[in-house]
């Protein structure tokens, strides 16, 4: 039995304001040796110190054009660490200066960048932030936030100014930068999830035909269209996405799918919505039933139609998938696939728009056998409470299932001091009102 002392003395470590790095000189007011740049910001291109006009301190940096192509770019940076599932915040001040304005279609954004632990970019996130029509002379504050996606190591806050396709002159002031976690989120990012961005599928891997189109959308002005290849039977299309998962959890992808009225399938073409789930080092689990094979070997897929062969043209149709995830599950390619199953007699497209994928949260607070090792009430189960808490991994917890999350109330909100609350509170034999579900 925990003995009321020690909970008393765990009882008064209950602060859950969890120390995250901050930038370093947010208003860039400390040069390196030269006096042409910053200690602690990378700059690339036409990016200047400005001395004379600056939000806070005495100091800011202004960006300009290169004069080299269309949209080239100038930026700086810097970047904290991050990890999957936070929700990163950014924040700069803009000016379109008076001196020098911005001209024609040249602009500013300011971005999020994610990187994994190679230093590898994984995943942008862009919001404009000043343009021809901005006022001039007027400093105004521009926020940008983003969920950390799967394998995420670092963050960077990146303004840039983009100069457009006619070489005009201009530029942007940016000064008192942040950038930092503010909270986190079961729903991770699904990149160009509407399928939005002109041109390409930046976020997708794409195999077969495959390609962003308007004439046919759920919402917004793009979708992704896929069509047979016209050589074998039940020939395939398709485009995934991969997200981190942990085992036992159960996730949720949805979609919304169709045919065209002009370009509906026939011939038995159809499309589905699969997860396919992966170790961590990257093998795949086997641990389903085949949806095509009953009784057959276990496959590492779960299947849900998402477009019938008897799909009605023209109209848009939500689908889901929910997947329990097995033991040593790690990470989840979700796929649409688009199936064409006679190269002859089949034909026809089927589009997919508006994509999302969440962790289902468990209704109620968690288990009170905090590090799942089938032993509650006891001391240990609190020690590795507080170890999580303060970004531990005990080597007491379960060797498959680990400890549970410190979101112990599974309200969606952590660290914060109700979960530590609610924790005692179950210990005591309690049901809090306070926990999700």
């Amino acid at each position: 039995m925990i003995r009321k002392q020690v909970l008393v003395a765990l009882a008064g470590l209950a602060c859950c304001s969890v120390a995250q790095a901050q930038l370093l000189d947010p208003s860039f007011e400390t040069l390196n040796g030269g006096g042409t740049g910053w200690t602690n910001w990378t700059t690339f291109n036409n990016v200047l110190v400005e001395s004379s006009i600056a939000q806070s301190g005495t100091r800011s940096a202004r960006l300009g054009g290169n004069f080299t192509g269309p949209f080239n770019v100038s930026g700086i940076y810097q970047g904290v660490p991050a990890s999957v599932g936070q929700i990163i915040e950014a924040t700069a001040f803009f000016q379109n200066p008076a001196s020098d304005p911005i001209l024609a279609d040249n602009f500013a954004v300011l971005n999020i960048e994610f990187y994994n632990a190679a230093n590898q970019q994984i995943s942008v996130k862009e919001m404009r932030a000043a343009d021809v029509n901005s006022p001039i002379g007027v400093w105004r504050q521009v926020t940008n936030s983003a969920v950390a996606p799967c394998d995420t190591a670092s963050a960077r806050i990146v303004p840039l100014y983009v100069q457009g396709a006619f070489f005009a002159s201009g530029s942007v002031l940016v000064d008192t930068a942040t950038l930092a976690p503010n909270g986190s989120s079961n729903v991770q990012v699904v990149q160009n999830a509407g399928f939005e961005v002109e041109g390409y599928l930046p976020g997708w891997v794409t195999f077969g035909n495959a390609f962003r189109e308007f004439q046919f959308t759920h919402t917004g002005n793009g979708a992704i269209k896929f069509f047979g290849n016209f050589n074998a039977p039940f020939n395939v299309s398709g485009a995934f996405q991969t997200f981190c998962v942990q085992p036992t959890q159960s996730y949720t992808v949805g979609a919304w799918a169709g045919t065209p009225v002009a370009d509906a399938i026939r011939g038995g073409d159809f499309a589905v919505l699969n997860m396919e789930v992966f170790d961590a080092a990257g093998a795949p689990i086997n641990a389903f039933q085949d949806p095509n094979n009953p009784g057959g070997a276990l496959v590492n897929f779960t299947s849900v139609e998402a477009v019938p062969t008897t799909a009605t043209p023209g109209v848009y149709t939500q689908v889901f998938n929910t997947t329990v995830m097995p033991l040593n599950a790690a990470k989840v390619r979700v796929v649409l696939l688009h199936i064409q199953a006679s190269p002859t007699a089949g034909g026809g497209s089927t589009w997919f728009d508006d994509i999302t994928f969440v962790e289902n949260v468990p209704a109620g607070c968690n288990s009170i056998d905090f590090n799942q090792n089938g032993v509650f009430p006891e001391d240990q189960d609190v020690i590795d409470f507080f170890d999580v808490l303060a970004g531990g991994t005990p080597a007491t917890c379960d060797a498959t299932l680990g400890c549970q999350d410190i979101d112990f109330n599974n309200n969606g909100v952590f660290p914060e001091d109700q979960d530590v609350i609610d924790f005692f509170d179950v210990l005591a034999g309690g049901t809090p009102a306070t926990c999700g579900g």
